[in-house]
Formats: structure tokens, C-alpha cells, sequence
């Protein structure tokens, strides 16, 4: 029947999607996909993990940074801002000890059954001891 035959257009015939004229670093797409995701606050601390991808926060129009003292607190603000709006909440945190130090606000969240997205930072391969 008609309706099982496959479209016979090319794929190279159908209209391609224009790319930006500057390509987005990895960061910048990250904060893309956020915003489109729904967030619309990222609490966190800077660390030298995280600089490029903070840089692209605080950068995007959509998003506003709550800059913290600790990752710890930055996971309970990140809870308690999914239970007061019922929407996604973004925290962020350095490699290591900053990102272990998300734990108890991430439990606090999955025991509420809230939706908070954790992102962390890790330092080029390069520098990394094997």
C-alpha cells in the first residue's frame, strides 16, 4: 500500500538547518540546553574546573547565577527552589571535593522526588596524573 512506501526524497534534496556563524563552545551549548530544559537559576560555586562553564551562565540572557559560599548549601538552595517552583533546578560544582560536597542537597531532592540536574567540572586530561 502507499502508506508503508518510505519518503522517496533524498535526504540531500530536503532543506538543511543554517548553522550559527559562530560555532557554541561546549559551555555555551550546556547553558542552551538548560535554558531549554526549562531552568532558569544555577546555583553553584567558581572553581578552575568550572570558569568557562560559569562564564557561560552568567553570559545567557535566560539564566540567573546564585553564586555561593559552598557547594552544600548550593544543592539545598537548588531543592528547595525545585519544591517552591516544581520546575528543573540546576546546581553546579568543581571536581572533587566540591562536587561530593553536593550530596546532601541532591538526597534531600531525590527524597522529595524533585528534579534537580547536578553538573560538574573536571579538569583537561592533560593535566590529569595517570
Amino acid at each position: 500500500s502507499d502508506n508503508t512506501k518510505m519518503d522517496s526524497k533524498k535526504t540531500s534534496d530536503r532543506p538543511r538547518a543554517k548553522l550559527a556563524e559562530t560555532p557554541l563552545s561546549c559551555s555555551e551549548w550546556l547553558a542552551a540546553a538548560l535554558v531549554s530544559s526549562g531552568v532558569t537559576h544555577v546555583y553553584g560555586g567558581h572553581g578552575g574546573a568550572l570558569v568557562p562553564l560559569v562564564n557561560a551562565v552568567v553570559d545567557n540572557p535566560n539564566l540567573t547565577w546564585v553564586c555561593t559560599r559552598n557547594e552544600a548549601n548550593a544543592s539545598l538552595m537548588a531543592a528547595a527552589h525545585a519544591k517552591l517552583t516544581g520546575n528543573l533546578a540546576c546546581v553546579m560544582a568543581t571536581s572533587g571535593p566540591g562536587a561530593t560536597n553536593l550530596t546532601t542537597g541532591l538526597m534531600d531532592a531525590a527524597l522529595d522526588r524533585v528534579a534537580v540536574i547536578a553538573v560538574t567540572g573536571l579538569k583537561p586530561r592533560a593535566g590529569m596524573v595517570s
